[in-house]
């Protein structure tokens, strides 16, 4: 924290995806102080996760420690985040238009991400000057009809069903998280529990890595001649799968209790 009110807070990071952990907990603190709602606090730590992710995955050559500057602040009715870095240039407002195809087999895996931060952010702002790349992202703060609570980063239930198999899923699936969350998934298929529901009611938010595990799974449930059904998909998170025109990739039903049905 730097400033005795606090209103405009500074970390750094290194440039490794673990360190994508500091920053979300970095950013829920500072919600926490100014009472924030849950919507602005997940949907920018949705899209400083993207980001990062970028950055830190494909924004350095060789395996250097570099540092990566973040700063909230509060900007009139918005939460803002300026990241500064000294990786190659990238301009983040660059669009990426839905993939022509929505059947999973034929749907490209990633490509998501650009396409959230520029849907969920209100201002982006980008500029490259003395080797710095410096990204600002304004969150409005006002609320959604619908408020989402915190919850862990992420915790992963199975529980069987006759041949079915369902999961729960609490928290956040991001960077940090998706991999294991994709790892419980495509372990059932492999291991003939090929028909299985996700339940997602208590899912905070996705990332394009979350999506990424899920169209994985798909992919391999198809090739298995298995199903894989998701239900109880919060709005919020409805709304990430029709920005990334997820919603006819997969089968989605309104409750845990239809997805059993047609999947039994």
């Amino acid at each position: 924290m730097n400033d005795a009110c606090h209103s405009k807070v500074a970390l750094r990071i290194g440039n490794t995806i673990g360190e994508l952990t500091r920053v979300v907990a970095f950013v829920e603190e500072f919600g926490r102080r100014h009472g924030l709602p849950e919507h602005a606090v997940n949907n920018l730590n949705l899209c400083l996760d993207e980001l990062l992710s970028n950055t830190i995955s494909y924004g350095y050559d060789g395996a250097d420690p570099r540092v990566i500057s973040l700063t909230l602040s509060l900007d009139g009715g918005y939460l803002a985040a300026e990241i500064e870095d000294d990786a190659r240039p990238f301009d983040p407002r660059r669009r990426t238009p839905l993939p022509a195809a929505r059947d999973i087999a034929s749907r490209p895996i990633g490509g998501l991400g650009l396409r959230f931060v520029n849907a969920l952010m209100e201002v982006i702002d980008y500029r490259f000057s003395d080797g710095y790349n410096r990204t600002t992202l304004k969150q409005s703060l006002q609320p959604p009809a619908a408020v989402r609570t915190r919850g862990p980063m992420v915790t992963i239930a199975e529980e069987h069903k006759g041949a079915v198999t369902i999961v729960d899923i609490n928290g956040r699936l991001d960077n940090n998280t998706a991999k294991s969350f994709e790892e419980k998934l495509t372990g059932l298929f492999k291991a003939g529990r090929n028909r299985v529901v996700v339940d997602l009611k208590n899912l905070i938010y996705i990332s394009s890595a979350g999506c990424r595990a899920l169209l994985v799974a798909g992919r391999l449930a198809e090739k298995s001649e298995g199903q894989l059904a998701l239900c109880n998909l919060p709005a919020d998170v409805l709304r990430v799968f029709d920005l990334g025109g997820l919603t006819d990739s997969f089968a989605i039903y309104p409750s845990r209790e239809e997805g059993l049905a047609k999947l039994a």
